[in-house]
């Protein structure tokens, strides 16, 4: 039988079998049948559980482990992302499809109109997240739980999504999933037939329909086909480094590693038959969620896979994922600043963990200890959080600490005294940072046993503790006000106090009823936030009855009920607390199985709940949102134990006034918007964004030193060691991929030109391969797409600072959005070191080698924009040098003068230009190190085709080196 058949008949197929389909979701059991020898396609009913399932149709089914596979290699030149060696074992039954989704099937689950000349063709051009969403689509169709939950799609202008906010992926569903990378090898390993696939060699580089290679030779149609071939696949999870180890039911990277980079594998009809292998786990440049291409599609797989495993982008493995439910942009909507931070405890773990909004809002980094840590709290200036040893409502000796908010949770240190527990900063009328603490954490039912706890204050400065004094009687764990006139208590009556004067005031709020989580308001107004177990007084007051935590409460100063807040439907509330000084609280989300699933955001505004974070189990939130009316002494002020402020900062009387002195009239001669003023980056960069925010904070930062900057694409990127260079050039590697010429020009004209003063070279990669691209968005960040980001747009109203800014603009550069490794681009001034792999022995060609004779004023147009930057550079004295860099030789053999397919011929006109323009025009240099492909860069100098690694960029940097010193003899002489 042909395989050819469109997806309609695949379902009139599923009707005849009687394929039906429950929502209930079932996980793996004993009576699992073994796996058929011919991976049969129709399976029976109760394959994976007793809830009557239904197998997917069109599916291979693999049966219970162990199932042991590989990931990534152990030879010698694989890329550094797949090595070592790592082994898997699946313990659990999946399946996974014969064959990638086709366009037919595309078309009829996701309503998209398609070619009836392509109905077979897998569907391409699809980015991850468009993946998703199909997986999503087809599960509801067919009636099943989805796997993939999100808060918000966005889409480009061509209608594929290139963002999913919040999306987490929930293994415990028995829904249409991509597969993982390991689920894929292992289906890959059994089927890898490499003389039945279509690729670059006998492909005539088009698409095929699926399966259509085995079928052409005579294969068996129902084996999982063209894993090796026809298009690359996306698969499940994020790029996360290998480690030599054994891991079970491993799933992928637990979070992103900053670039967003996502997992492609096998090969397609582009890629040559002597690169094809299964371990293999990308492109030839980084894909991310939002990359779409001709050549890469998707297959589905099915299966519930109990404790999945995944590890972060340090290689530590990951058993519990946190997942962060809200971009940055969300979290500026949602409490008005980008500058948040969210600290919680991972009670899986007994670890604190948190998430800077400003600097990742993706990742949640977990502050590793062997202390059990309890009710977090951040210092007014975000630098410090501390905590507690015991839980609220339990009483005993408790420890507090207080350690810095970052991954290392440095500067640890312990109050020293014989308990301390519910720790809660403050910034006293002084300016002092001080936190307030109760000497024990147990209820408050029983007054005299309560009485005999008490309440204190301690000065917290310079990362060090002052000396303790004594407030009042009484365990205050709810929180007291700045000027101690007010004071609250929970677990498990609601105790107030209010003090003034000589007037002392105690009382039982809320009838005398069951209280908890008591948090007093950081706005100065007083109001009590709390929750209860559904008690009559709080009854009466929402106006019917409710199950317990299922209100969040809130009293003002007086003890009356002014406000409740439902829990969102199938949760209840836990520990909640205020956020900072705004009318905004969080707390935990609570599932009907008791897990603390969620934190939420809570708005007593609009009275919305939004969740933050999803995982197994956290517990105490604790939300910090910049407030620039305070200045904590923490970090801020050097001041010794006890002192104040005003001793500190001589006529200085108030923190007001401290503000004003400190950030107004030392630090900003103009006055920034620091949630706007260099954000280059945002959830949905892509990665060429994600690289030139960390080129942008290069920029800043050395704009006065640097007489040397380089710009282009991914060839000099990766081709030119600042640090190698000699001691007379300080210079910048400013190159980033994708490029174009356009980008350079517009690049320069609006950064480079205006902030190098002592600018005497700029060194341009000439990709006359790339110069089939016009000015447009997908090919000039700067024509269009810059405009998405804050920083870029800041810049534009401030004329890209023609003139000045403030002096404190990079440290709002640095202190925006990062992602993992951007530091390393610091480090090495915008180099990053690439392993050696080799030049390839048969390099591909990804474009069309006629596309210049088709329209030449394309080659035109990038030549104009080349002179337009000479001229202007010409104009400040500037020495333009122009590279061809060198690529893989072999290109000699293909007609192709590089991998997009310029005609050798045509790249040699150019070529004679160049040179002819190097000599009429006194200010370019035209340095030619590809020679044609007759280059003395050996193979163990390059990372692929056309790419220099560490031994040829050491090669580059060296003769740029002496080309530029020769240069300066010149000038001098």
């Amino acid at each position: 039988m042909s395989f050819k058949k469109s997806f309609v008949y695949l379902l009139a197929l599923a009707a005849l079998f009687g394929v039906a389909c429950s929502s209930n979701h079932g996980s793996g059991s004993d009576d699992d049948p073994v796996e058929d020898d011919a991976d049969s396609l129709f399976l029976q009913k109760g394959a994976l559980s007793e809830n009557s399932f239904v197998a997917p149709v069109n599916t291979a089914f693999f049966q219970a482990g162990p199932k042991f596979t590989v990931l990534g290699s152990n030879e010698q030149f694989v890329k550094a992302n797949e090595k070592p060696a790592m082994n898997v074992d699946l313990e659990y039954p999946f399946f996974i499809g014969l064959h990638e989704v086709t366009q037919s099937e595309y078309a009829y689950v996701m309503n998209r109109p398609v070619d009836m000349n392509s109905l077979n063709f897998p569907q391409v051009n699809v980015t991850f997240y468009d993946a998703i969403l199909y997986a999503n689509a087809l599960s509801k169709l067919e009636g099943r739980d989805t796997v993939y939950t999100y808060g918000r799609a966005d889409y480009d202008f061509s209608l594929n999504c290139v963002y999913l906010e919040g999306l987490v992926a929930h293994y415990d569903v028995m829904g249409y999933r991509l597969p993982t990378e390991a689920e894929w090898i292992y289906a890959a390993s059994r089927n890898w037939r490499l003389e039945n696939t279509w690729h670059s060699g006998n492909s005539s580089f088009v698409l095929h329909d699926v399966c259509s290679a085995e079928y052409a030779l005579g294969m068996d149609s129902l084996h999982v086909c063209d894993m090796a071939g026809n298009v690359m696949e996306w698969v499940d999870g994020w790029l996360s480094p290998l480690k030599d180890t054994l891991l079970t039911n491993y799933v992928g990277g637990s979070t992103s590693n900053g670039l967003g980079e996502r997992i492609v594998k096998g090969g397609s009809f582009r890629t040559d038959l002597a690169s094809l292998n299964t371990y293999s786990r990308g492109d030839v440049y980084a894909v991310t969620s939002a990359t779409y291409a001709d050549y890469v599609g998707f297959r589905l797989a099915m299966g519930t896979i109990p404790n999945p495993i995944t590890m972060s982008p340090t290689g530590s493995v990951v058993s519990t994922r946190i997942n962060s439910l809200v971009s940055v942009e969300t979290m500026k909507n949602l409490a008005g600043t980008r500058k948040a931070k969210l600290v919680f405890r991972n009670d899986v773990t007994g670890n604190l963990a948190y998430i800077d909004y400003a600097k990742n809002a993706n990742v949640a980094v977990e502050i590793k200890d062997t202390i059990d840590a309890y009710h977090p709290d951040i210092s007014p200036d975000g630098n410090y959080v501390a905590f507690c040893t015991k839980v609220e409502g339990v009483s005993g000796v408790s420890e507090l600490y207080v350690r810095k908010l970052d991954s290392l949770g440095s500067g640890l240190v312990k109050l020293q005294v014989p308990s301390a527990a519910i720790p809660r900063f403050r910034v006293l009328e002084t300016g002092d940072t001080a936190i307030v603490y109760v000497t024990d954490a147990g209820d408050n039912k029983d007054e005299i046993a309560w009485k005999q706890k008490s309440t204190w204050q301690v000065i917290f400065a310079n990362g060090q503790f002052g000396v303790p004094q004594k407030l009042f009687d009484g365990s205050y764990n709810g929180g007291v006000s700045i000027n101690n006139t007010f004071a609250v208590s929970g677990s498990t009556l609601l105790r107030s106090a209010a003090f003034l004067g000589l007037n002392f005031g105690e009382a039982i709020w809320y009838n005398g009823e069951q209280a908890c989580n008591v948090s007093l308001a950081k706005d100065g107004s007083n109001r009590t936030l709390f929750l209860d177990f559904g008690g009559q007084t709080g009854a009466q007051f929402v106006g019917h009855s409710y199950g317990t935590h299922k209100e969040l409460l809130v009293m003002d100063y007086m003890g009356n009920l002014v406000q409740a807040i439902d829990a969102p439907g199938g949760y209840s509330f836990d520990h909640a607390e205020w956020a900072s000084n705004r009318n905004l609280a969080v707390a935990t989300l609570v599932n009907i199985d008791g897990a603390h699933k969620k934190i939420a955001l809570v708005d007593l505004e609009d009275l919305s709940v939004n969740g933050l974070v999803e995982s197994d189990e956290l517990w105490h939130p604790c939300l910090w949102l910049e407030d620039e009316s305070v200045i904590s002494s923490s970090s801020q002020q050097a001041l010794e134990p006890n002192s104040s402020s005003s001793s500190a900062m001589g006529l200085i009387e108030s923190s007001s006034e401290a503000y004003k002195f400190f950030y107004e009239e030392t630090r900003f001669p103009v006055k920034l918007d620091e949630d706007s003023a260099g954000v280059y980056l945002f959830s949905q960069s892509t990665t060429s964004e994600a690289m030139i925010r960390y080129k942008m904070e290069l920029l800043w930062q050395y704009q006065d030193r640097a007489n040397v900057v380089v710009v282009g694409s991914s060839r000099p990127m990766d081709g030119v060691i600042p640090k190698e260079m000699g001691n007379e050039f300080f210079t910048l590697n400013l190159a980033q991929t994708p490029n174009s010429i356009y980008f350079t020009r517009d690049f320069l004209d609006r950064y480079v030109f205006n902030h190098f003063p002592n600018l005497r070279y700029i060194v341009i990669s000439l990709d006359i391969d790339f110069w089939w691209k016009e000015n447009g968005a997908s090919t000039n960040f700067f024509y269009e797409s810059y405009k998405k980001y804050p920083g870029y747009v800041y810049d534009e109203n401030h004329n890209f600072w023609e003139t000045q800014y403030s002096k404190n603009f990079l440290d709002a550069v640095h202190n925006a959005q990062g992602y993992y490794e951007g530091e390393k681009y610091l480090e090495g001034l915008g180099y990053m070191e690439n392993k050696c792999i080799g030049w390839p022995e048969k390099p591909q060609v990804l474009g069309d080698t006629l596309v210049f004779n088709k329209n030449p004023l394309l080659l035109e147009n990038s030549m104009n924009v080349l002179k337009d930057i000479i001229a202007k550079a010409s104009k400040k004295n500037i020495t333009v040098v122009g590279v061809i860099f060198p690529m893989a030789p072999a290109y000699k053999l293909t007609g192709s003068y590089g991998p997009y397919g310029i005609q050798r011929s045509v790249a040699f006109e150019l070529i004679n230009e160049f040179t002819t323009m190097a000599q009429t025009n006194a200010n370019f240099v035209f340095m030619d190190e590809n020679k044609g492909g007759n280059h003395d860069y050996a193979v163990n100098m390059a990372e692929d085709m056309q790419h220099l690694c560490l031994a040829g960029a050491k090669q580059f940097t060296s003769r740029l080196d002496s080309l530029l010193k020769d240069l300066n003899k010149r000038a001098f002489n």
